[in-house]
């Protein structure tokens, strides 16, 4: 999160330099040399984009300036110009244009329309709410790539707390805080899993190096090497390290009942 207060003069050169900054690329080594991340390297030279996840301006009215494409998330992001002169970058939703009017604030009275962002105990069932904070004041940690969005099953008064209940796109119902702030609509770009690259040289734009197949290697590179002819390397899939890759359980099981409510068993 970073806000920025400058003059309208040059006002595009100056917030470059100021809401961004040089993305290093580690190309998957540490800081001995060694591979940690296998299949990464090269890519485009980018700046990294200052996101305003954490709400921390309420109670203000704002101006989309301009919708731009952000090389660090699939979801487009606006830059905006808040009613106290603070320029600053946001998710934004979908069908949002620029020269829309938008509001952030914790009262009643706020409008619940497209792009606004509101507290869910605000919010009726149905509503589709993005970039949710799992707790209060912690910032958007919730549904914030693109075409990405969390629903609103209902509130809940508990222990003399509003809850909300809401289902995430994986199935999944997280009970949050009825103060936690969102997003009413839909993350920008809804089309980005239908993308086509259409080339090699687009994957290494975005830093990614070609793969090789196990079964095309030899025995000493891969558990899944050598045979005669064509094989499928005669085990469960595994990395060249052995580890099994397909089937197995990464999740803790380790949960937070007073947040999650239903959770999907992988």
């Amino acid at each position: 999160m970073k806000y920025i207060k400058i003059e309208m003069k040059n006002y595009s050169i100056k917030l470059k330099k100021k809401l961004t900054n040089i993305k290093k690329n580690s190309h998957g080594v540490n800081h001995s040399g060694k591979i940690t991340v296998r299949h990464l390297g090269g890519g485009h030279k980018i700046r990294f984009r200052f996101i305003d996840n954490v709400y921390g301006i309420y109670n203000m009215s704002f101006v989309v300036l301009k919708i731009e494409k952000d090389p660090s998330r699939s979801g487009k992001i606006a830059l905006i110009l808040y009613k106290n002169g603070i320029f600053s970058y946001i998710l934004v939703s979908d069908k949002i244009k620029e020269g829309d009017v938008l509001m952030r604030g914790s009262s009643d009275l706020i409008i619940l329309s497209n792009g606004n962002v509101v507290p869910l105990r605000f919010l009726s069932s149905g509503l589709s709410v993005f970039n949710v904070e799992l707790k209060v004041g912690f910032g958007g940690k919730l549904g914030r790539a693109a075409g990405s969005f969390l629903l609103i099953l209902g509130s809940y008064i508990i222990n003399n707390k509003i809850k909300v209940l809401m289902k995430l796109k994986s199935g999944e119902e997280y009970m949050l805080n009825g103060n936690c702030l969102g997003t009413i609509g839909i993350v920008s770009n809804i089309n980005h899993m239908y993308q086509i690259y259409g080339k090699a040289g687009y994957s290494r734009w975005l830093n990614i190096r070609p793969h090789v197949r196990g079964v095309a290697m030899n025995p000493i590179d891969h558990p899944h090497g050598g045979g005669e002819g064509k094989t499928s390397g005669g085990r469960c899939s595994v990395s060249y390290t052995g580890k099994l890759t397909k089937g197995k359980k990464t999740r803790k099981k380790k949960i937070n009942y007073n947040i999650i409510i239903k959770r999907k068993n992988v």
